[in-house]
Order: C-alpha cells, then structure tokens, then sequence
C-alpha cells in the first residue's frame, strides 16, 4: 500500500474528512488531498506530524517509501534539517567557546575567536553541502 492510500485508509478509519486532518495539520485541505493521491509526496516532517496525529509508528510508512522512490528524497530531507539544526545549534556553542577563549587569552577578543571558529563552521558546512549534493546524483 503505498502512503496516499495508508493516508486515506488512516483518515477514514478515524472518521475525519480531509479537511479535518489538513486542519489539524495546519495545511490546505487540497495540498492534504495531493498527498491521498500521490500527486505530492510528504516530507517527512509532515509525515511525523501524520504519525503522530493518528498514534502509529513513523515506520509504519517506511515500506511505502521505498517502493514509491520518495526514501532517497526523504532521508535527503532528514539531513538537510539536521544540517540546519547542526549549523544552529554550533553558532550557540562557537558563541560560549569564543567567550571562554578569548577570557583565557587576553590578545584575542571574543570576536576574533569567534570569526576564527566561523570560519571552521563554514568550511564544515560546505563539505556537508557536497555530500547533500552527491546523494541527490
């Protein structure tokens, strides 16, 4: 079964109309539809959300997406947001390390260390961009 008809199956089970469910998702009753059809396929944030609206198990669509070829779209998805996330989460981090540093190193200013630890950051990120990019081919 693939996901739009595990969609339909989940929503009709529930007794909810397609407005219902895209409702509750916070998305157009006609973008929800796409998804039922398969015309649109569901990011995987959605499909969390999806999963977690109807109390089933993420994995219970990982079958489907496979054999309908949205996995690869899907875990390039997944690591984009972590990427994201990752990037976030370290501007925090270079901004405790830069004040730590630059207290333990009185010819540096914090924006010094922090403009060095960038630096770090952006060739990190660029070398996750080209192994986005070499998934996608």
């Amino acid at each position: 079964m693939n996901i739009g008809k595990k969609l339909k199956k989940l929503r009709n089970a529930a007794g909810l109309s397609q407005e219902d469910i895209a409702s509750a998702l916070k998305i157009k009753r006609t973008t929800y539809a796409a998804y039922e059809t398969n015309r649109s396929g569901v990011d995987v944030t959605l499909l969390q959300q999806i999963a977690k609206y109807y109390k089933v198990a993420i994995s219970d669509f990982k079958d489907e997406r496979e054999s309908s070829g949205q996995m690869n779209e899907i875990t390039i998805g997944e690591l984009a947001s972590l990427q994201i996330k990752n990037t976030a989460l370290l501007y925090v981090i270079l901004d405790a390390q830069a004040e730590l540093l630059a207290g333990q190193n009185s010819k540096r200013t914090v924006m010094e260390v922090r403009s060095s630890l960038e630096q770090a950051v952006q060739r990190r990120e660029e070398d996750l961009i080209i192994s986005l990019d070499k998934l996608k081919d």
